[in-house]
C-alpha cells in the first residue's frame, strides 16, 4: 500500500494529480477577460488552468491546478 504524502494543508498531492484527467474531463471550461491565452476548468472545489500558447506559438499545456478554498 502506498503511503499518502500530505502537504502542510493536509492535501494528498499524489491523489490530486492522479485525479487531474477527471477534473479536466468533467469540469466547466471558462474564459477570464483579463487572462487571454488561458482556459480555466472549474469543478466543485478545484480550478485548473490550461495555457494555449508558449511564447506566442501554439501549444497546449497544464499551467496549474489547485483547490478553491
Amino acid at each position: 500500500m502506498q503511503k499518502k504524502l500530505l502537504n502542510k494543508q493536509g492535501f494528498d498531492g499524489i491523489s490530486y494529480v492522479k485525479n487531474l484527467p477527471n477534473m479536466i474531463k468533467n469540469g466547466k471550461v471558462i474564459e477570464k477577460t483579463n487572462q487571454a491565452g488561458q482556459k480555466f476548468i472549474i469543478n466543485d472545489n478545484t480550478e485548473t488552468i490550461i495555457r494555449l500558447d508558449w511564447n506566442k506559438k501554439e501549444a497546449k499545456w497544464l499551467v496549474t491546478s489547485y483547490y478553491q478554498l
